[in-house]
């Protein structure tokens, strides 16, 4: 999968690759295309698969780095209070 801003076709016409993934037929061949990525596919059946697994492996990513992110912004207390390994005073 190769990343750049955008798809030149065979006629010299730039197509965006910005964006979320979707499923274009470009000079009758298809393509998964967004976030700055192409994926050729052989057909639009595979097209479809394909953009399924990227939107599902997206969604895992994001998922991911929203729980890293969120993993600097718990408090220490917080942590000892939830596993009750907070100092009985």
């Amino acid at each position: 999968m190769s990343k750049r801003p955008f798809f030149v076709k065979t006629n010299g016409e730039c197509v965006p690759l910005e964006g979320a993934w979707r499923t274009e037929c470009l000079d009758g061949n298809w393509y998964v295309i967004g976030h700055h990525s192409v994926v050729p596919c052989s057909s639009e059946r595979a097209a479809q698969n394909m953009l399924e697994e990227l939107h599902a492996q997206t969604d895992i990513d994001l998922l991911a780095s929203e729980a890293i992110e969120t993993l600097g912004r718990i408090s220490e207390s917080w942590e000892t209070d939830s596993l009750h390994e907070a100092d009985p005073t």
